[in-house]
């Protein structure tokens, strides 16, 4: 079984040293940005099947992973860090699409759900990976899907 890709907060922190709109990610302490990378590595590793051009084996025989894999994690960690998907409504996540009390009715667009993972993240990994999820819903799906 493949390892899931990692990052450690000092690669972290040099990937998000070049990036523009890393204030979240600088205004996080070690153990949040640590608990960050750790989460968005599962995420990742949960929502994709990494094809055998995403990492490479070094000299030591230990997994290094492509750049655009580990620029994944970072961006996955500060999607995580920027936006709390418990702040979207109870009832979206369970399938209420409409309610209503009396006279007054709402229905919920479920369009505007916040995807788990980052569309940025989505977009480095690209070819480099199948995704175990299918794209509209979020949902695991039984065969992997190329990206």
């Amino acid at each position: 079984m493949l390892a899931r890709p990692t990052i450690d907060v000092t690669s972290a922190d040099a990937y998000f040293n070049s990036r523009l709109r890393s204030g979240k990610w600088n205004e996080a302490d070690s153990d949040s940005k640590a608990k960050a990378l750790e989460q968005a590595s599962f995420l990742l590793a949960g929502a994709f099947a990494f094809k055998d051009n995403a990492f490479y084996l070094d000299e030591n025989d230990e997994i290094q992973w492509h750049e655009r894999i580990t620029s994944a994690i970072c961006e996955q960690a500060i999607y995580l860090l920027c936006f709390d998907p418990g702040d979207i409504p109870e009832s979206l996540f369970q399938g209420i699409s409409q309610a209503s009390a009396g006279p007054v009715s709402a229905t919920f667009d479920k369009s505007f759900v916040r995807p788990w993972i980052s569309e940025t993240a989505r977009i480095l990994i690209g070819d480099l990976a199948f995704s175990a999820l299918d794209t509209q819903s979020g949902t695991a799906v039984s065969q992997l899907i190329p990206l």
